[in-house]
């Protein structure tokens, strides 16, 4: 899913036209990817995960987490129970969630720990993972890693030679395909490591 609108990428690369939109388009898509393969999700992504049971708590592979659409406990081959979030007063059973570190914590009806039923993948949660919107680090990110790989592509027909005064760090063909701005940008939404 595409981190920057084609609006944004225009405005970044200063096209007024349409003429280049297909392209432009391709590389919000390309910059987009590249970007959520290092940091994890960012745009909003439907999930579902298999847990075993028998721990109080879950930890989710994927975060962080936006929103929970269920949670249910499996005893055997029979029907689940579906689990809801915890709220004070609350008279049954439900979960807690740390949406930042993924973590899910089955609790009593109190809010004490209480492990999931034992049994292998038999906890299963529906999730989205990502962000409502996206950040703007990460987004600023993107439009420059777009401008990066447009640049590297407008001198078709030739080498690329640098700018007066330019480092050759600074030459589209000599800079690697991730500049450091962009790594640095979206080093605080690097994604987690994946657990179990």
């Amino acid at each position: 899913m595409a981190l920057v609108t084609l609006a944004e990428a225009k405005a970044g690369l200063n096209k007024l036209s349409a003429l280049d939109d297909a392209e432009i388009q391709g590389y919000i898509d390309g910059a987009s990817e590249a970007i959520q393969s290092i940091t994890g999700p960012i745009a909003s992504i439907p999930r579902t995960e298999k847990h075993d049971g028998g721990d109080s708590v879950v930890m989710l592979r994927v975060r962080p987490v936006l929103a929970i659409t269920s949670v249910t406990e499996y005893r055997g081959s029979g029907a689940g129970t579906v689990l809801a979030e915890h709220t004070p007063g609350s008279t049954v059973d439900g979960y807690l969630l740390d949406s930042d570190i993924g973590q899910l914590i089955r609790c009593t009806a109190t809010g004490y720990p209480r492990a999931f039923w034992p049994g292998p993948m038999n906890v299963v949660v529906v999730f989205n993972a990502g962000y409502a919107s996206t950040p703007p680090t990460v987004k600023q990110a993107t439009l420059l890693l777009i401008e990066h790989l447009w640049r590297t592509t407008q001198n078709r027909g030739g080498s690329a030679r640098p700018q007066p005064g330019a480092s050759s760090a600074d030459s589209p063909l000599t800079a690697h395909a991730l500049p450091w701005v962009v790594e640095e940008l979206i080093a605080p939404y690097l994604k987690a490591p994946e657990i179990g």
